[in-house]
């Protein structure tokens, strides 16, 4: 209904407002409708509504770049930028697991090439575990869904050149999107075994 309607609009700008991260919502709420809802009106929406969102979000994100201070913006380019970030991406990755070494920013190593070893090899790496997990949409909706909220989240801050290549606070937010793919997953062997329930138990209470 148009009430709805208007407050999702309003609070959604609200988001963008506060927020880069929040610049993947009309991609996400796209993701949901056609995948987890799947309600057969989606494509329509996406022409009518997402689609124009989309466009009004980049046209928000190319107006605030053109007034960024980029006096202490590191001289690196947007490759090297985005080459970084797939690293990082696998480094925020880690952390979910296993956080140790914890930092408000941390130090990145800055890829140069598409050759850079660690580059060559996990950049293909990521891609494919995010088509494997589009690609399996129609038996795990919400994985994909999950997958595309944390890479969507992500993505702001890895196609704009920042000052902090890595910084924990980018992930809160995207965590949830892999929270949610680790929770749909888990939902079978947690309900058929009590050994699974016992060990993931163990699990979060050590990360509590």
């Amino acid at each position: 209904n148009r009430p709805a309607a208007f407050l999702a609009v309003a609070f959604g700008a609200l988001a963008i407002g506060s927020s880069s991260s929040a610049a993947a919502l009309p991609l996400l709420v796209l993701a949901y409708d056609a995948w987890v809802l799947r309600d057969p009106g989606w494509a329509l929406r996406a022409a009518r509504i997402y689609a124009p969102a989309t466009l009004a979000v980049a046209m928000a994100a190319a107006w605030y770049a053109t007034g960024m201070d980029t006096a202490n913006m590191p001289p690196r380019g947007f490759f090297e930028h985005l080459l970084t970030q797939e690293l990082v991406t696998w480094r925020y990755l880690a952390l979910l697991a296993v956080p140790v070494g914890q930092a408000l920013v941390h130090q990145v190593h800055w890829v140069g090439t598409p050759f850079d070893p660690a580059s060559f090899i996990l950049l293909p790496l990521l891609a494919a575990c995010i088509t494997f997990a589009i690609w399996k949409r129609g038996r795990q909706p919400l994985v994909a869904f999950g997958v595309v909220w944390f890479v969507g989240v992500l993505a702001p801050t890895a196609i704009v050149s920042v000052r902090d290549a890595m910084a924990e606070h980018r992930l809160y937010l995207a965590s949830g999107g892999l929270l949610l793919a680790t929770a749909s997953l888990a939902a079978r062997p947690i309900a058929g075994s009590r050994v699974a329930r016992a060990v993931l138990a163990l699990v979060l209470a050590t990360l509590a």
